[in-house]
């Protein structure tokens, strides 16, 4: 075989792990052969500066081993991955993960940093950040989420608060175990100008006493209602005591019901007097609607013009002063064995 020049050799691009390749052995001064599997088995551990594999103009970015049963990489000369004897990791720099999925199988997740961002997109919205939150696996999901629409974190779970706390909003408690915040409460919670703090016991209490006292359906409510100035409870006319005075409606002649019915009582501002309905309204008490100076009652005030027909119950004598004007499409009826007088 003729000499040949190593550089005048053709081409071998893709040599496999059995492939020799010639060595010189310089311990027996010997040429041998060797593998391209077994070549690559034995390298110089590298330093962080000079690394055992390189590249072509970057001899300081590569792989080498600091240690025993240790890898690293270097870039620029300084180590920026590690994997120790144990299988231990560490990454010098930020790490940046792109996918949809990230699995992190470990029992226990420590992170350094204090704060935690999550939906980090590059222009953050209330609509992006919606849905957004924590889930535990259970056998259904736990969940805490930030709901867009109702403008607020919510929990899918109870909350167990430790003993001896409390919750509070803008630093102000307004609950704990055995009491709610004072802030809650307001002087109609006691008799005097003190605020009395109320536990969820007595609130129980209360609450029991009232649901007693009032039936849910049906029944007869036990005990009073006690209404305070002003108050009222609408179709109900309240007294100012046992033994003391109704509250009737109070109005102009203008603001009578506009379809009142029998049996309605009420005083009017604009005669001055209490009236009441049966078919039509008319004035009641007080002397049968007498006034006059002082305490005199003398003096029968009625209107001159008659403007709503009207029947004169059976039976019954009515008297009236003149001169009287009945409008057009009002109808006085007098019934048989009734009388209608006016002087």
């Amino acid at each position: 075989m003729a000499n040949v020049k190593i550089s005048g050799l053709t081409a071998y691009t893709d040599p496999v792990a059995t492939d020799v390749l010639p060595i010189v052995d310089l311990v027996n001064d010997q040429t041998k052969k060797v593998k391209v599997e077994d070549l690559l088995k034995k390298f110089g551990l590298g330093t962080e500066a000079l690394p055992s594999f390189a590249f072509t103009g970057d001899l300081d970015t590569g792989i080498y081993s600091p240690g025993a049963n240790q890898l690293a990489i270097t870039a620029g000369g300084t180590q920026r991955l590690l994997v120790d004897a144990s299988g231990n990791t560490t990454i010098q720099g930020n790490l940046t993960v792109n996918g949809t999925t990230t699995t992190v199988s470990s029992n226990t997740l420590s992170i350094k940093d204090k704060n935690i961002e999550i939906a980090v997109v590059s222009t953050p919205t209330d609509t992006t950040a919606d849905g957004g939150g924590i889930t535990l696996k259970g056998a259904t999901d736990k969940t805490i989420n930030w709901v867009n629409a109702t403008d607020a974190w919510t929990l899918s779970e109870h909350i167990n608060i430790a003993s001896a706390k409390e919750y509070r909003i803008n630093g102000t408690k307004v609950l704990d175990a055995t009491s709610l915040g004072s802030a809650l409460l307001t002087n109609s919670t006691s008799s005097t100008s003190t605020t009395t703090a109320a536990t969820p016991n007595s609130v129980k209490t209360a609450f029991d006493l009232a649901n007693a006292a009032l039936p849910k359906s049906g029944g007869t409510m036990t005990g009073d209602i006690v209404f305070n100035s002003g108050q009222s409870i609408a179709g109900y006319t309240p007294r100012t005591s046992a033994t003391g005075s109704s509250n009737l409606s109070v109005g102009t002649t203008a603001q009578r019901d506009g379809s009142p019915a029998a049996g309605m009582i009420r005083y009017n501002s604009t005669l001055s007097q209490f009236e009441g309905y049966g078919s039509a309204w008319g004035a009641i008490g007080g002397g049968g609607g007498a006034t006059g100076g002082g305490s005199d009652a003398w003096a029968l005030e009625h209107d001159n013009t008659i403007t709503t027909s009207y029947t004169i119950g059976a039976g019954k004598n009515v008297i009236s002063a003149g001169p009287l004007t009945v409008n057009s499409g009002a109808t006085i009826t007098v019934p048989s064995g009734s009388n209608w007088v006016i002087v």
